[in-house]
């Protein structure tokens, strides 16, 4: 898909996975335009509020506390000089020197980079949430999510994997992404390798590490892509366990069903 006359889009957050995936994309394509993304504050209180509302106050508390471990373990990871990437045999991802980074603070700025450059390929990494107005300017996008689309998506879906030991939806999916999410088309899945020991943290870096490769090969015209052809499909998300559910599958190493709160309907 990349040539001189198109170029590659990509748009971030603050995640070391995204700084990972510009490190790998930058090496094929050194003009890659990076936009880096901060989702507007207000926006986030709604999402957050809303999920008090349709989870009840102590899931909510159950998720929020996972966040609370997972930040705990890398305080503690920092205090003793490691980092989860070493369990790749990497080191933790910083942006190449040749990076140049545009940072974008509103829907506007954004809409209005990308305009710009509407004839590219733009990229988009799991942990972001744009809405219509983006998709509208932007016909050729591409996604990374986990899980094996449309079974299973969300940025813990292939922590449900693993909890309920379905091993054929190990893994991740790059789609390329319409206005509306169930219209997507998967274009290539990517799977992973998952043992007793891994955490939402790990499952992340497996699941773009294993991407990363498919995504170059997508840009250069080299994958062969799924051969997919429907039209409308309903796709089931998941949300972060509690953490209750979350101990139980990484510490005790059990495998237990996905409960209703963790499906979005």
């Amino acid at each position: 898909m990349q040539t001189e006359r198109n170029p590659v889009i990509i748009i971030i957050g603050y995640a070391m996975t995204d700084i990972y995936l510009v490190s790998a994309l930058l090496k094929q394509f050194p003009d890659l335009i990076i936009i880096r993304y901060r989702q507007h504050k207000t926006k986030n209180l709604r999402y957050y509020f809303g999920k008090l509302l349709s989870k009840g106050f102590f899931i909510s508390l159950g998720i929020k506390m996972v966040s609370v471990y997972l930040r705990a373990e890398i305080f503690i990871e920092k205090a003793l000089g490691k980092s989860v990437w070493t369990q790749f045999g990497l080191s933790k991802p910083v942006f190449p020197e040749n990076a140049i980074i545009i940072d974008c603070k509103n829907l506007d700025e954004l809409c209005e980079i990308s305009e710009s450059n509407k004839h590219g390929t733009v990229i988009i990494t799991q942990s972001l949430r744009l809405n219509d107005r983006f998709f509208k300017l932007n016909r050729n996008v591409l996604q990374i999510v986990g899980g094996r689309y449309p079974k299973y998506i969300g940025d813990t879906s292939v922590f449900w994997a693993k909890a309920t030991a379905t091993i054929a939806d190990y893994c991740f999916t790059i789609i390329q992404r319409k206005k509306y999410f169930g219209n997507s088309v998967p274009l290539a899945y990517c799977p992973i390798d998952i043992n007793d020991k891994d955490s939402i943290r790990s499952l992340r870096i497996r699941g773009i590490l294993a991407s990363s490769h498919s995504l170059v090969k997508i840009l250069n015209g080299t994958e062969t892509l799924i051969n997919y052809h429907e039209k409308h499909h309903e796709s089931q998300i998941f949300s972060t366990p509690t953490i209750t559910d979350y101990l139980r599958v990484t510490v005790l190493r059990r495998h237990i069903k996905i409960p209703e709160y963790a499906k979005k309907h």
